[in-house]
């Protein structure tokens, strides 16, 4: 991820909801908490309803100058250590930390509001893909271990051709 390069740090983060229809939206990457992908969202959007009730969500990354795109599957924590929920929000622009507020609303200059959530994508499972030479791998998240596998494009392809 690169500020040089603008939208580079826009995602694609797909939840589930209740009745089990799948909901994809483009979101902001925040960057990395050890190994876990770091986003922010309101707490009254709608995937906050969906993560709670199925905490499990894929990202989708693509990058256009490569042709190469990442999905990374896993498990979404909602945080709620103050410490760094108010980290994440002193790094935000004014105009990122007014979508938080209520109208009429004001914040003590330290103060958190409780609609800011910092939540964090575990990812269990990797796919990639790179279009120029259809290189495909998969990492499955076994107890500590990541496992390697690698996708033969002439096997999937025809799988794809029996549909």
């Amino acid at each position: 991820m690169t500020r040089e390069i603008r939208g580079s740090n826009y995602v694609q983060l797909a939840t589930v909801t209740e009745s089990g229809e799948p909901r994809v939206r483009t979101v902001v990457m925040r960057g990395m908490l050890l190994e876990s992908f770091k986003f922010i969202t309101d707490s009254r959007s709608d995937k906050v309803l969906q993560l709670t009730c199925q905490p499990i969500a894929e990202m989708c990354w693509w990058f256009s100058a490569s042709s190469e795109q990442y999905r990374f599957r896993g498990k979404i924590v909602i945080v709620d250590d103050a410490e760094l929920r108010r980290s994440q929000w002193n790094v935000l622009s004014s105009a990122a930390k007014d979508s938080f507020l209520t109208p009429g609303s004001l914040l003590e200059s330290n103060e958190v509001p409780k609609t800011f959530l910092m939540l964090l994508l575990e990812p269990e499972f990797v796919d990639y893909l790179r279009l120029t030479d259809n290189k495909h791998l998969q990492w499955e998240k076994n107890n500590c271990n990541w496992v390697k596998t690698e996708i033969d494009p002439s096997l999937t392809k025809m799988v794809n051709s029996r549909h």
